[in-house]
């Protein structure tokens, strides 16, 4: 095993640069489902019914939870991105911002930061230079009031999610500067919750003008370049459990399955064929999946 492959905590194997798109794909209009209608759909089948009587999403920290929600929006944030890496990525931030001659970065002034970076994401303008627009009908008088148009660039041009450059992780991965929050992320989706009974797999994309090999052109989508992931979701919470990117541009040479296994030990025995449930701890959030994987394997009804 080479050095590039013992640094890399999660990638992936296949490359996919574009996914297919036909030109004769029709448009599909999104319905919203109210409960009621859930109801009568799920009357109207007892095989809709009997799914929906054994899904149900299981709290595995229910006191963590319940503390969050007292701490109101702050606490829910925390609760899937923990103080600890928060702390982490304000750290290495201001380790660049010094190395650039800039100001230390607060931990009031980092919050303040993160939250204008999520209203951008709701409140969509052209340029950030519009968010601090004076001209009339432009501008968002909100984002003058939290922090000045300088000081909002200067963090964001040392913003860093990793403690050191690795050239060689770096050539062949390209959200490899990413990858220690986004499984950061993921383990404490998996962590706060886990899915019984139906859920769902689904794609979203993230808009992306980045000049990066993880963006695909997809011609037919509303978001036409962007980086696409592929989410595991609860049937009727929408809790999100799980994702991981399509691998575009990965250049690793590991499988996804690997990559996966490696964020989630538990599963490694599963992919390996070498799975023992005497071990699983049923305590862990992964405990469930190994044991119906294993299960499904080793049936004899096929």
């Amino acid at each position: 095993m080479s050095g590039t492959e013992t640094a890399i905590e999660s990638n992936f194997e296949d490359v996919v640069t574009d996914d297919f798109v036909s030109d004769n794909d029709a448009d599909f209009e999104f319905v919203k489902i109210t409960e009621r209608e859930k109801e009568n759909i799920a009357s109207s089948c007892p095989y809709i019914q009997e799914l929906f009587e054994i899904t149900r999403l299981e709290i595995l920290q229910p006191d963590a939870v319940r503390c969050a929600y007292a701490s109101k929006e702050l606490g829910l944030f925390h609760l899937f991105l923990r103080k600890s890496m928060f702390e982490s990525i304000r750290k290495w931030t201001n380790e660049e911002s010094e190395r650039k001659g800039k100001n230390d970065i607060s931990r009031g002034k980092f919050n303040a930061y993160v939250g204008l970076e999520i209203a951008m994401s709701i409140i969509r303008l052209n340029d950030i230079s519009d968010f601090w627009c004076k001209s009339m009908f432009l501008g968002q008088s909100d984002f003058s009031n939290v922090m000045s148009r300088d000081d909002f660039e200067s963090i964001r041009g040392s913003l860093k999610f990793y403690p050191k450059y690795d050239h060689d992780l770096a050539s062949v991965d390209p959200l490899w500067h990413s990858r220690i929050m986004l499984e950061h992320f993921m383990k404490q989706s998996a962590n706060i919750a886990v899915l019984r009974g139906v859920s769902s797999l689904d794609e979203n994309t993230l808009r992306c003008k980045a000049r990066t090999c993880a963006r695909t052109f997809m011609k037919n989508k509303p978001t036409r370049y962007g980086i696409r992931f592929y989410v595991i979701v609860s049937w009727f919470e929408a809790y999100l459990h799980t994702f991981w990117d399509n691998g575009s541009g990965n250049k690793t040479g590991i499988s996804p399955g690997a990559a996966y296994c490696r964020v989630f030990h538990d599963l490694r025995g599963v992919y390996n064929g070498k799975f023992d449930p005497r071990l699983v701890n049923p305590s862990q959030p992964s405990a469930l999946l190994p044991s119906i994987l294993h299960s499904l394997v080793n049936s004899k009804q096929y």
